[in-house]
């Protein structure tokens, strides 16, 4: 279905009108402050409503404009409260659609020659604008925000208490030796802030102007032209700045196992004198894993889990989680399940499927399991029979979201967080016996969560930021008086008291990232609350107030893709030899908002004669199978030809073909290891043309020399691949990849070229004996007959082109291992480099035409081996590159060789 209001398109699926109706008043009501932010108010965008995800997260992309909103609400506390989460995230959203969309100058005149491929040129900005600058208007233009949230802050001053303060030009990529990995937004917004303060509340569109109409020189260059400073001058101060307002604490609490490497250490819980806890770690897969007072680490069992502070729950018997279930097909199909494990049989099974489960808590008789379940567009808790996963509603309160639910020593009451409609979060118990419910911490502006409960059950330990950082609070039960238990500098979250009330396990946020820390629960040392107070720092009122919004024009429909795709969104100029010179034209891209229908492809003509040559394909994505529909009509050079009386010619054959494919695309599992399966089955149909251009002395004009043949055929093939890889590794950490395509002629579709081939590719990667280093075996084999050239996967080694013959075989043996993690931006340059790695190779081929074994193989044996040294590199903030060299022995050749490799990442 399709909501059409005055600037927006939303799409969203039939029975989630209400949902719509929201997210359409919103967006309209952000669209003009939005806009006034940047001076710019785009046209008609397109919104993508997921409502069968259980991710928090948006996203802008083209082709076109839209935004991608995943509307569950998060459990974690990263947004705050404060305000409602819809209007935060399209807020930050439709700040991306402003950036991206707006064109002066120079980027005004480009817009003709690229269509809403123009974007590049926002794409080339840093990260830390465009994700600090939306969260700067997440945070003025509505009552919450990151901009006010301690969460947001802690991540920031975390470095600096440290020592240790992020570059500006680092934070805008993703490090693989610090934390937090949000650097961009974090460190961007309070960038963004600082010179929003000094300079005025219009200064980054006044920046964003100054850029748009030139920007070849760069955005720092904008950037100085209007401040007269470099950003990095101004980020200095601003660092200065924060220094001053280090908060000096007192934390006694104590780290079980120091890291040097970041570690995100989450949803500890205590069994017996050891704390079981999720790890997810640089440098291994993510997983389950114990931790004595010893230090001494112990690993349960790899997997990755959904939600993180409290993602985790522990009995004598099991342990239950909740992770992510993919549908094999629609990636945007992602519910949350929760899985056990059985402690006594070391077994793993599913105790829910798609019933979007997640936060779940074990009942003390181990008979149940409670949790939070998706209703959109609140939450509601539920009861789950631990035997047969039965699900029984709980507390469902109309405008509210619940979060984060833990069973009371004696089973008789839950405690949760609430964050009702006015967007006001607080601890609440919920009493099985009576059904009914109430509050036990005051309903303010501060941000409660993540209660548990004192083994007596007098108290309910919970997470808040009332004291202008995220510490862990107790409240009595009974009276509800409270006080602070921790005293931390940055933030301490997701708190569990042992089983014999002396010791406190929580998550204590460092340089390093969440950090498993133990405090003796000592009541003398707790410090009473105080009456709250706000603190300025975030507490800033709005500094826009949305318009009133005109619904009298909006209309709603079935969802119309095809007009999308009627005209292209993106163009750019294009160019190919052909048999007459050079042609040329445009290369051209459309697709509609819900990924449907697709077409791309370019067009040329050549000037001499007007001959056009094109390829172009359609894809239908709506159902299973994916269906592609080619056509194309292009030229190869096959180089020099021998003509009469010694001439020769420039040949060239022209293959216009029509091709039409089927695939059915898996997406199997997407845990700790992604496996994926892609079988495909499709029919080809080409007429072939020699072309010959005079090339001697006296040759004049093009002979032409038609008819050929015309192949009409099958092909089939599959793509398989089952990998893992942690955030430090250059290569998979364990991995297979399988490929492989055939091809061949059919009498029966009136072929009059008799040609086939199969080509098959595996690739496995495992681990060798140190961190990150990782062997890889390579295996090709072609099989081939007919003089018709399919394209086909290299089955020779490098430094050797293709021998011809009808069989071919490849063997590649490679160690991979990392050099540096350089993270370092190149001085006068837009490259930043991220890793530089190196590997040892052997690389083997043989070929034959006919017969079988080690004597025909080793005639035609073909062997090179060498080193290859390349760094991951960054062109332009979003190009991802592999660039390096090659130095490598030719056996057959007898000689060493040098190599340029450059390639793009995706």
């Amino acid at each position: 279905m399709t909501l059409k209001t005055a600037h927006f398109s939303i799409h969203y699926p039939a029975g989630y009108e209400s949902i719509a109706d929201k997210i359409a008043h919103i967006c309209e009501e952000v669209y003009q402050p939005v806009g006034q932010s940047l001076h710019y108010f785009p046209h008609r965008t397109q919104v993508v409503v997921h409502t069968r995800s259980d991710v928090s997260n948006g996203y802008v992309v083209q082709l076109p404009w839209r935004m991608e909103l995943f509307i569950n609400e998060p459990q974690d506390n990263t947004f705050g409260s404060n305000e409602e989460w819809l209007h935060i995230l399209i807020t930050h959203e439709m700040t991306h659609v402003v950036q991206a969309r707006k064109v002066r100058g120079l980027s005004r005149l480009s817009y003709p020659f690229f269509g809403e491929l123009n974007s590049f040129w926002h794409h080339a900005t840093p990260n830390w604008y465009v994700e600090g600058f939306a969260t700067l208007n997440e945070t003025r233009l509505t009552q919450g925000g990151r901009g006010r949230n301690a969460y947001h802050r802690m991540k920031m001053m975390a470095p600096l208490i440290d020592g240790q303060p992020w570059p500006l030009a680092n934070t805008s990529f993703l490090s693989r030796k610090r934390l937090p990995l949000d650097m961009s937004y974090v460190a961007g917004y309070y960038f963004s802030e600082y010179i929003a303060e000094k300079y005025g509340d219009d200064a980054w569109e006044r920046i964003f102007d100054r850029y748009n109409a030139n920007p070849l020189p760069g955005f720092g260059h904008a950037v100085k032209k209007v401040t007269g400073r470099k950003p990095e001058a101004h980020y200095r101060k601003l660092l200065a700045q924060l220094k001053e307002t280090v908060p000096h604490h007192t934390d006694r609490s104590l780290p079980l196992r120091r890291t040097e490497l970041p570690e995100n250490q989450y949803s500890p819980k205590w069994d017996g004198e050891r704390i079981i806890y999720y790890r997810n770690s640089y440098d291994d897969l993510p997983e389950i894993a114990a931790i004595g007072s010893n230090g001494e680490q112990q690993h349960i069992l790899q997997r990755t889990l959904f939600g993180t502070e409290t993602a985790l729950a522990i009995s004598k018997n099991w342990l239950v989680w909740s992770e992510l279930s993919s549908h094999p097909r629609y990636s945007a199909t992602e519910y949350a399940c929760l899985k056990v494990y059985d402690r006594r049989a070391n077994a793993i099974r599913s105790l829910t499927d798609e019933l979007r489960l997640y936060s779940p808590d074990i009942a003390p008789d181990e008979k149940s399991v409670v949790a939070v379940q998706s209703a959109l567009p609140t939450t509601r808790l539920v009861r789950i029979d631990m035997e047969g996963g039965a699900v029984a509603p709980l507390l469902a309160i109309p405008k509210a979201t619940l979060l984060n639910p833990r069973w009371s020593p004696d089973g008789r009451f839950i405690a949760f967080a609430i964050k009702d409609s006015t967007n006001q979060q607080d601890i609440a118990i919920l009493d099985l016996e009576k059904r009914d419910w109430r509050r036990v911490t005051p309903s303010d502006h501060f941000h409660d969560n993540s209660p548990c409960w004192s083994p007596d059950g007098r108290y309910i330990f919970y997470t808040s930021d009332r004291s202008g950082i995220f510490n862990i609070w107790a409240v009595q039960v009974a009276t509800g008086q409270q006080w602070q238990v921790t005293d931390v500098s940055t933030g301490a979250f997701a708190p569990d008291v042992s089983a014999d009330g002396q010791q406190l396990a929580f998550a204590l946020y460092t340089e390093l990232g969440f950090q498993v820390r133990t405090l003796a629960l000592q009541h003398r040392n707790w410090l009473p609350a105080v009456p709250a107070t706000d603190s300025p720092q975030f507490s800033n009122p709005p500094k826009s107030q949305a318009a009133s919004v005109d619904t009298s024009n909006w209309q709603r429909g079935s969802y119309r893709a095809l007009w999308q795709i009627l005209r292209p969104q993106g163009w750019f100029p294009w160019a190919v030899e052909d048999e007459n010179g050079t042609a040329f034209g445009l290369f051209a891209i459309s697709e509609d908002a819900l990924h449907q229908h697709a077409w791309s492809g370019f067009l040329t003509f050549s000037p001499a004669n007007l001959k056009p040559s094109w390829d172009a394909s359609y894809s239908y994505r709506k159902w299973w199978p994916e269906l592609r529909l080619r056509s194309y009509s292009d030229v190869d050079a096959i180089g020099l030809l021998r003509g009469p009386n010694n001439s020769t010619f420039d040949g060239w054959l022209r293959n216009t073909g029509l091709e039409l494919t089927a695939a059915v695309p898996l997406a199997v599992n997407r845990n700790t290891y992604t496996t994926f399966f892609r079988p495909l089955l499709g029919m080809k149909g080409e007429n072939i043309n020699l072309f010959a251009r005079g090339y001697s002395p006296g040759v004049e004009g093009v002979e032409v020399k038609n008819g050929m043949g015309h192949y009409r055929g099958w092909k089939a093939g599959m793509q398989f691949y089952h990998a893992s890889q942690a955030f430090r590794d250059i290569v998979p950490h364990k991995a297979i990849f399988v490929s492989s395509i055939g091809d061949w002629s059919s009498a029966f579709l009136k072929s009059n070229i008799a040609a086939q081939q199969i080509s098959t590719a595996v690739n496995a990667y495992y681990p060798a004996l140190f961190k990150h280093h990782t062997w890889q075996l390579q295996l090709g084999f072609t099989m081939r007959s007919g003089n018709l050239g399919f394209s086909s996967f290299r089955s020779y080694p490098i430094g050797y082109g293709d021998p011809g013959r009808r069989k071919l075989l490849r063997v590649k043996a490679a160690y991979h291992f990392p050099v540096a993690y350089s993270e370092w931006q190149m001085p006068f340059l837009p490259i930043f480099l991220h890793t530089l790695s190196g590997a040892f190779f052997w690389d083997w081929g043989t070929s034959w035409n006919h017969g079988t074994g080690a004597t025909v193989w080793n005639e035609n044996a073909l062997s090179s081996a060498g080193v290859l040294l390349s760094a991951n590199i960054s062109l332009f903030q979003t190009i991802s590159m592999q660039v390096g060299l090659v130095n490598f022995y030719q056996d057959a050749k007898r000689k060493f060789a040098i190599k340029p490799v450059i390639g793009l990442n995706f």
